[in-house]
Parts: structure tokens; sequence; C-alpha cells
């Protein structure tokens, strides 16, 4: 939840859209919003008729400092995974130096 909350962030200026969240995501970000690792909240209605890269976004989002840093750990662990079960070779790796 984290990471998609990270997302929406750092590439949608913080805009989160509800139809990509179930109720139980909703209650965890307001879970963490009350923990103080984000601020989680709705968008002024006055600003979503000006939102139109972000239509259907009527949340907004922001990360404390520990859930960036959170985030930067389950993104390097994750890639890790990624790396372990990829399927194909490098180039470096088929010819035996890498």
């Amino acid at each position: 939840m984290l990471l998609f909350l990270e997302t929406r962030a750092v590439d949608h200026a913080g805009a989160v859209a509800g139809a990509h969240m179930n109720s139980e995501e909703f209650a965890m970000a307001k879970e963490m919003d009350a923990e103080g690792l984000i601020q989680f909240g709705r968008i002024a209605s006055g600003s979503l008729s000006r939102m139109a890269i972000h239509k259907n976004c009527a949340n907004w989002v922001r990360l404390s400092t520990m859930a960036f840093e959170i985030v930067a750990d389950e993104r390097r662990a994750r890639a890790a995974r990624g790396w372990k079960s990829r399927s194909y070779q490098t180039t470096a790796e088929k010819r035996g130096t890498g």
C-alpha cells in the first residue's frame, strides 16, 4: 500500500484516484495518517474541476521522511526479487564475463 501511495506522491503530485483503492486500503491509509507516517485527505471540491490530468482523483497524499525510507527499502528488496526471477540473460552473462 505504501508503495502505491509513494508512486502517487512522486509521479502524480500527491493526487490519489480512489478507484484504485478498496475500503481496506482506505482504512490502511487513514491508519498510516493517524500514525504520522503519511498525510492523507480529500482534495477540496473546488479544485477537482481544474485537475484535468488527475481527473478521478479525489484524495491527496504526502509521505513523511520515515515513509520514504521504508519505501526505499521495499523497492530495493523488490528489485532484488525481480532480478532473481528474470527470464533473460545479460550479454555479459551469455559471454561468461559477468
